[in-house]
């Protein structure tokens, strides 16, 4: 069934631009982003393709905005019920936001994670600062030791990649259920703590293992 075209009123400029990157949401849900079309989109819309580009210069500045509004989606998504909660509840609170988007989103989230392969350094910035900003809120729930930050967050970069290539292809083949999905990502990224964790005791028994070794 053909899209329902809109009534032409008078927007602001924020509200027009906010209004196409919407249309450009739902067309998203079906359809990869480059079979998004401005001319579908402003007939939708009910303005020529000549004004939709007075809001986004170009048409790849229109696909970057639209692709940039589901990542915003699916960082809304991806946040601790409570961050007072102890860390395995932010996490798998964190997680379960995550899968949950993907479930109802999953072409936007295809279009996020597949075009950060391509040669668009757009989508593959985009891609990055996403995973950047999961990655920082993975740490502030965790809150290691200051000294083992570096290891930990590359870690945690790791882990988030193993995530997103997991969900892709749970996203496709639903090969296991949703609640199943969430253990097997919570138990990957305790198995990341630990590994992290461990890295650290050994370094702290160090001096201590020096000194008896002097010693004797």
């Amino acid at each position: 069934m053909a899209a329902r075209v809109r009534p032409r009123v008078r927007r602001s400029a924020d509200d027009r631009r906010d209004e196409l990157i919407s249309i450009g949401l739902a067309l998203l849900s079906t359809r990869p982003i480059y079979d998004v079309t401005v001319d579908e989109v402003a007939r939708i819309a009910g303005i020529s393709r000549s004004l939709l580009f007075h809001y986004f210069p170009t048409k790849r500045d229109y696909y970057a905005a639209v692709v940039r509004a589901a990542a915003n989606a699916l960082l809304s998504a991806a946040v601790p019920d409570d961050p007072d909660d102890p860390v395995d509840g932010q996490v798998r609170s964190m997680v379960s936001g995550y899968i949950r988007f993907v479930a109802h989103n999953g072409q936007p989230y295809v279009a996020l994670l597949r075009g950060a392969g391509s040669e668009n350094d757009w989508l593959r910035t985009l891609h990055n600062e996403t995973r950047e900003v999961l990655a920082e809120r993975y740490l502030a729930a965790v809150g290691p030791d200051e000294a083992d930050l570096p290891r930990l967050r590359a870690l945690t970069r790791a882990w988030l990649a193993f995530v997103e290539e997991l969900t892709l292809e749970w996203n496709e083949t639903r090969f296991v259920s949703e609640a199943d999905l969430l253990d097997l990502i919570v138990d990957a990224q305790h198995s990341t703590l630990r590994l992290a964790q461990r890295r650290l005791a050994r370094r702290h028994r160090e001096p201590e293992r020096r000194a008896l070794a002097a010693a004797s």
